[in-house]
């Protein structure tokens, strides 16, 4: 009979124990899912500013490039020491990714629209090489990020990278084929 009652308190302290331990643990993933969306956050505010500014206010376009690569390179160095994703935590990173993907995108479209003014404005050369910059930013950021998924999502978010890099490449393609630094107005 003594013994049901040790069982019993045992029981009761190896979950007193546990339960510290495992609310850290269960904390930590929680964190670790914050900072990815605050990194993912963070580059979708710079491309937002760059999109709008692609209209409004053209002068901040080189300071605009400059934030981009900022946040995507800090992104990379914030990402590369985080705990790789579950396959919960992956699934639910897609939904802020999405937004993102689409603003990178209108953003670019954005600025092959311009082009003729932007090429006017002699914004030629130093577009080419502002997006040649993200671009190469761009890729250690999605590499670190795919080392941090699960398999079963490795082709969703390489389809997402990939969308983003053809973007920038057509937009570099684009302006790379204009002549001269004047307009060409269509």
């Amino acid at each position: 009979m003594k013994l049901l009652p040790s069982l019993i308190l045992l029981s009761l302290s190896a979950q007193a124990l546990a339960s510290p331990y495992i609310n850290h643990y269960t904390t930590k993933d929680q964190r670790d899912l914050s900072t990815y969306k605050s990194v993912i956050q963070n580059i979708l505010m710079t491309v937002v500013k760059f999109g709008q500014d692609i209209v409004l206010n053209t002068s901040h376009l080189n300071n605009d490039f400059d934030n981009i690569i900022d946040a995507i390179a800090q992104g990379t160095k914030t990402l590369e020491p985080e705990a790789p994703l579950n396959y919960f935590q992956a699934g639910v990173l897609l939904i802020p990714i999405i937004p993102v993907n689409k603003a990178i995108h209108m953003a670019l479209q954005s600025l092959i629209n311009r082009r003729d003014i932007l090429v006017a404005a002699g914004l030629k050369s130093i577009l080419i090489q502002d997006l040649q910059k993200v671009k190469d930013v761009v890729v250690p950021f999605s590499k670190i990020l795919l080392k941090k998924v699960p398999n079963l999502y490795i082709n969703r978010y390489t389809q997402s990278y990939t969308e983003i890099i053809d973007d920038i490449t057509e937009a570099i393609n684009v302006y790379s084929k204009v002549v001269g630094a004047t307009s060409h107005n269509t």
